[in-house]
């Protein structure tokens, strides 16, 4: 049902092109490859990069109901908007309809959570003196001057407070482009891709620990394949675009 629903709202709901997860928008890799060629400018001298903490668990459902209802029309539709949004938990044997939030194991709600931030995708797109993209809940933005930056700060926290959401303070970097920051997953300076950001990093080797406690009943052999498969498609997506870090030039999979 809620596969069905995403499809009949997909073509409905606006989505600004520079909201980069939703299919047909870019995607991760597009969107890093873009913005390693405008920090390479040598006008574009500032950034903020920032996160919305706890983007879903936040969502006002009113808000997002509202902003629904200006686009869908048919009351059936409508009303599987309402149940979805109004969906209940279980809590130590107690169910309750969260007053916030809308859930996130589903195909429908990157679906609302792009959509739901339309009004600030537009505004920043329209500025000629930035660059931004926003990719779920991370925004990154882009800037000339210092003074430009914190014009488009100020902005942005204004629409967070105008819908209920915080920066996330371990995920925000605002400063100049030279000193660094990370970016779906790599590490970006006034040159452009470094390397795999530290954080990601850390992330794959966690998991490839975890992959060889979950294959340790396998044999060798399977155990070899497995663990080989999951580092080949991880240095894939690590060559994002020509980068000078040694981490990230492709070299055939280690095997165990």
């Amino acid at each position: 049902m809620l596969k069905c629903l995403t499809l009949l709202l997909t073509p409905v709901l606006p989505v600004h092109p520079r909201c980069e997860h939703i299919k047909g928008h870019q995607g991760g890799k597009k969107s890093v490859q873009r913005i390693h060629q405008m920090l390479r400018q040598p006008n574009n001298r500032f950034v903020c990069r920032t996160d919305i903490k706890g983007y879903y668990a936040r969502i006002n459902k009113q808000t997002l109901y509202s902003q629904g209802q200006s686009h869908v029309h048919h009351p059936i539709l409508l009303n599987l908007v309402w149940q979805f949004l109004h969906y209940s938990v279980e809590d130590g044997g107690t169910f309750h309809t969260p007053e916030f939030g809308i859930a996130r194991s589903s195909s429908l709600s990157p679906l609302l959570a792009a959509f739901h931030l339309y009004e600030v995708d537009a505004h920043f797109a329209q500025q000629t003196n930035l660059d931004y993209s926003r990719y779920m809940d991370d925004f990154f933005i882009i800037a000339n001057t210092r003074w430009q930056l914190r014009r488009a700060v100020r902005k942005l926290n204004q629409f967070f407070d105008q819908f209920g959401f915080h920066q996330h303070p371990d995920k925000t970097f605002i400063g100049p482009t030279r000193k660094g920051t990370d970016w779906m997953g790599y590490r970006l300076t006034d040159k452009g891709v470094q390397s795999v950001a530290p954080r990601a990093l850390t992330n794959h080797l966690t998991r490839l620990r975890r992959l060889y406690e979950q294959t340790r009943h396998l044999t060798a052999r399977q155990q070899q394949v497995r663990v080989a498969g999951y580092v080949g498609r991880w240095q894939v997506w690590s060559v994002c675009i020509q980068m000078p870090a040694p981490i990230c030039r492709p070299h055939p999979p280690r095997t165990c």
